[in-house]
């Protein structure tokens, strides 16, 4: 499982690379707090009519110890998705460093 780190997400965002990203949790939870520019997608028929199986998806969660996007990682995958990325640190580790996140919760 290829992995990355907050660090090399947020400058790869940062130098305009194009990048899915795509928030595993149930919506409600996706609406209280997430990266800004994520979608929330974890259904077949939604992944398949938002993503391209040849772009870069990064695929997270909340924490390392959150399995849904080891999930969502896999079932990409057995789709036929080529180029994708698990965030395992999700957002917790994306508030730790300090990096914007938009939702209901966030001030």
């Amino acid at each position: 499982m290829k992995t990355i780190t907050a660090k090399e997400l947020k400058q790869r965002i940062d130098t305009g690379e194009k990048i899915k990203l795509v928030n595993a949790l149930e919506e409600n939870k996706f609406c209280l707090k997430h990266i800004p520019g994520s979608l929330n997608l974890f259904r077949r028929e939604d992944l398949e009519k938002n993503l391209v199986k040849e772009e870069w998806v990064v695929v997270y969660c909340t924490d390392h110890a959150c399995n849904k996007s080891i999930i969502l990682y896999q079932l990409l995958e057995a789709l036929g998705y080529k180029n994708v990325v698990r965030f395992a640190g999700g957002m917790n580790e994306w508030e730790n460093e300090g990096y914007k996140l938009e939702g209901e919760m966030v001030n």
